[in-house]
């Protein structure tokens, strides 16, 4: 109702949870409901719309965008990090295991 602004909505590139939870994609979606909506209103559409998000203030969408991408890259980097240390052991075990024996 007060959004006066707008974010352009771009196709979504494939993810990797695509290969778990096939479906289509919002923007496949969206294109496929205007093509329907042109069908039924006899209405020409261009064969590539763009689609458009309307906010009260881009800043704040921009702001929450990138503060979500922050902590997905923080979390994966210790995800990573808890994940490597196991192995990191294992191999240091393995490798102390194999001097010994060659001593």
């Amino acid at each position: 109702k007060d959004a006066r602004q707008g974010a352009v909505i771009r196709p979504e590139e494939p993810s990797w949870t695509d290969y778990f939870v096939p479906g289509e994609d919002s923007y496949e979606m969206y294109h496929k409901a205007v093509k329907q909506s042109a069908a039924i209103y006899d209405v020409h559409t261009s064969d590539s719309p763009m689609m458009v998000h309307w906010v009260k203030d881009v800043r704040e969408l921009e702001h929450t965008l990138a503060l979500g991408a922050l902590l997905f890259g923080l979390l994966s980097t210790v995800a990573v990090l808890f994940l490597m240390i196991p192995v990191a052991v294992t191999v240091d075990r393995a490798t102390t295991r194999q001097l010994g024996a060659e001593k």
